[in-house]
């Protein structure tokens, strides 16, 4: 029964009538844009409420009815344990290799892996203005010119691209999800040989897929890019992670240093964070055997300080776009923005590559000096698109709706992430970065304050490039 009521729904969210029980969901027309409407066509026809990420992680109509019917039994399923996902090969040391051939603070040739997103970008931009090296960069691509223009239209999507910045940029074609990042064993080991430093920024960024989704790029990525600081001879590594591995139960509430004890395995939520956990392990296993690996845990990375640039698409100003387009916001008691300017974090990695602070440090960025969103919301009002205040049950049912629809919301591929009921408060863990901050400042500066200005700049800059109705004014 549960198989007969599933097939009828794919042919209703995927528009076509020939399937079986054990095509792939997106063999045959579905993407992750349409696993919602899937997911909420399931719900009204059987009953459950099936997590996307189950979706992605069993996509046959024969293995979505085994899932639920598992959910039905109240059988949580295999428990995954990522101690086991995170092992290091033994020729990952220190002891097995050359010293370091370049002084920490003068690098000749650096390797940026993410150079084609948001902060690789602005982290690319400082490497090459504040430091002589060449800038190697992995990118994938079919030919090296190829490879270069998409590294140029990012920094040019961001008004970062200067003329003659291709003269120190060494674009490498390879693949983070691959043995030796896609490359030859040769020009892995050309690779290693060439560079002094490693900044891995790369990775599969995806709030809903399941670990098993994330496991090659992001664990495995990784692991190839501390085998290659370990070949040849010993590299420095930037490691960045997120601030989000500390957002467990064990932690609400409580403070967390840079100092203090790694995040728990147990309490990490979504695949994104569980492979994010994995890696920064393997980073700690790494630096436990004398390789230098600096982790760098940013929280909520926004738009520049001085213009308010910043992607788009990202789920910050998603939710600015979503919420103008429906007219309303969610009304949830305590809720806030942080918000880490991009450049800051970008020239605080880039300080620490450079010599700032402790090369097996930890560095946080979270904003303490936070915006409440009935503040955000207030702003956008008062710049000009009407804006209200709606409790979240009514606003959720609205973006919901529209998602369903196929509407254009900028929130809908984000719409998968709100659950049908939230707790009575927001609990987060009470970050101290003071510790970052002091041994950052003097490259970087201050991060400023996540206030009404702040905000107010991101409106301006989202009204600019069209991203935001006419209808509204430039930010007040």
């Amino acid at each position: 029964v549960t198989e007969t009521k599933m097939l009828a729904v794919w042919r209703d969210v995927l528009g076509r009538e020939e399937l079986s029980t054990d095509d792939d969901f997106f063999a045959v027309g579905g993407d992750s844009l349409s696993t919602l409407p899937l997911a909420f066509k399931l719900h009204a026809a059987l009953g459950v409420e099936l997590p996307l990420s189950a979706i992605f992680a069993t996509p046959t109509i024969i293995g979505l009815s085994e899932t639920i019917d598992r959910i039905r039994r109240g059988d949580e399923g295999d428990v995954l344990d990522l101690h086991a996902r995170a092992t290091l090969p033994p020729s990952v040391d220190a002891a097995r290799v050359a010293p370091p051939i370049m002084p920490r603070e003068s690098p000749k040739s650096v390797l940026l892996t993410g150079a084609t997103g948001f902060l690789g970008a602005y982290v690319l931009r400082d490497l090459i203005d504040l430091s002589r090296a060449e800038v190697v960069c992995l990118v994938r691509a079919d030919t090296i010119e190829e490879g270069l223009q998409r590294i140029r239209r990012n920094l040019d999507t961001y008004r970062l691209w200067r003329d003659g910045d291709e003269h120190r940029l060494v674009p490498v074609l390879g693949d983070l999800g691959s043995p030796r990042l896609g490359l030859s064993e040769d020009a892995f080991d050309a690779l290693a040989h060439r560079v002094d430093a490693i900044v891995h920024n790369g990775g599969q960024v995806n709030f809903i897929a399941p670990y098993d989704h994330l496991e090659a790029a992001n664990v495995g990525g990784t692991r190839e890019v501390l085998r290659l600081a370990t070949t040849g001879h010993l590299k420095p590594v930037q490691l960045v992670s997120t601030l989000g591995v500390y957002v467990t139960a064990k932690h609400l509430g409580q403070q967390v240093f840079e100092g203090s004890e790694p995040p728990d395995a147990e309490g990490q939520q979504g695949g994104y964070n569980q492979s994010k956990w994995a890696a920064e392990k393997l980073g700690l296993i790494a630096r436990e055997r004398g390789v230098p690996v600096a982790i760098h845990r940013p929280a909520r990375i926004t738009g520049d300080r001085e213009h308010g640039i910043g992607n788009i698409n990202d789920y910050f100003y998603a939710w600015i776009r979503g919420c103008v387009q429906l007219g309303m916001a969610p009304d949830i008691h305590g809720d806030f923005f942080d918000m880490t300017p991009v450049d800051y974090v970008a020239r605080a990695v880039v300080a620490v590559l450079l010599g700032a602070g402790d090369a097996n440090g930890n560095y946080h960025y979270f904003n303490a000096r936070t915006l409440p969103v009935t503040d955000a919301v207030a702003t956008i009002d008062e710049a000009g698109w009407p804006i209200a205040h709606v409790p979240y049950g009514e606003w959720r049912q609205a973006l919901m709706q529209a998602a369903v629809e196929g509407s254009d919301n900028p929130l809908r591929p984000f719409a998968g992430l709100f659950p049908e009921a939230l707790g009575d408060d927001v609990q987060m863990p009470d970050f101290d970065c003071t510790a970052t901050e002091a041994a950052v400042e003097a490259l970087a500066g201050a991060c400023p304050p996540a206030d009404r200005a702040l905000f107010g700049r991101y409106l301006a800059f989202l009204h600019e490039v069209g991203a935001l109705p006419a209808t509204g004014g430039t930010a007040r």
